[in-house]
């Protein structure tokens, strides 16, 4: 399973904009040992800056590929493994609100995801036409994201993301906590749950357990200035049927202007 980034951080920790910087844009990658991904996006605030209350526009795109490998514990501890590419684009529009420390932003529109397997191997070696894959082809669905960044006293802060999209039922969460040690650098943890159709999201609301999800937890460092931020993030990463825990790492950078 290849996990979908965050399209922006709900990053809002100043005041209001002392001057109308009204467009952001951000770039990364995320990679860890069985798959990769680099995406790009602009959010727009055309009536208003960029930290404070109004509607806004955003636009992402990623690509990117994974690859596989499980044991079948009903078939003799045969391995089964498989490997494709996916990409994705959504355009979304939304409103952000500060409520004193809290500031939300929420997002609808429409998404496109797309996966193409380019090899799917059942255990005992029965390969498997792609078309016959739990998800394979491109979909365009709804999407919905909410954004939560809450400043803790003078220098705590943490963050909430939720992402969903109808197509392939592609799903995430990502919670955060860090404190200030300087000004400009945040240190902190992260915990990050990702899914899709391969583990339907009724069956995660049926029966909670992690073990439906791709899970990841780590740390990261952020530095901020006034118009733009770099957070690198590191730390394991666990997949249903997936060989156990890998390591990951998170390179996003963002500008303002």
């Amino acid at each position: 399973m290849i996990a979908l980034p965050d399209r922006a951080q709900a990053a809002e920790a100043g005041p209001a904009s002392p001057e109308r910087l009204w467009r952001e844009v951000w770039i990364g990658a995320d990679a860890t040992a069985t798959s990769w991904l680099v995406y790009s996006g602009m959010t727009l605030s055309p009536l208003s800056g960029i930290h404070d209350d109004g509607p806004r526009l955003r636009f992402a795109t990623g690509y990117g590929g994974y690859s596989w490998r499980g044991t079948s514990k009903a078939i003799n501890g045969s391995v089964a493994h498989g490997a494709g590419t996916t990409v994705y684009a959504d355009a979304l529009v939304g409103y952000l609100k500060r409520l004193g420390p809290l500031t939300a932003k929420a997002f609808v529109g429409v998404s496109l995801s797309g996966h193409t397997v380019t090899e799917l191997v059942q255990p005992l070696g029965i390969p498997v036409a792609p078309d016959e894959a739990p998800i394979n082809g491109r979909e365009i669905g709804v999407k919905a994201a909410l954004e939560l960044w809450l400043n803790v006293g003078a220098r705590g802060w943490s963050s909430l993301d939720l992402n969903w999209t109808g197509a392939h039922d592609t799903y995430s969460a990502r919670f955060r906590a860090a404190w200030r040690a300087w000004p400009t650098v945040s240190l902190g943890v992260e915990a990050i749950v990702n899914g899709d159709q391969r583990h339907d999201i009724a069956e995660f609301v049926s029966e909670p357990g992690l073990d439906h999800l791709e899970r990841r937890a780590g740390a990261f460092v952020r530095y901020e200035w006034y118009g733009g931020e770099v957070s690198l993030a590191g730390g394991v990463t666990s997949a249903p049927d997936d060989g156990g825990i890998k390591p990951y790492a998170t390179l996003n950078w963002i500008t303002q202007f």
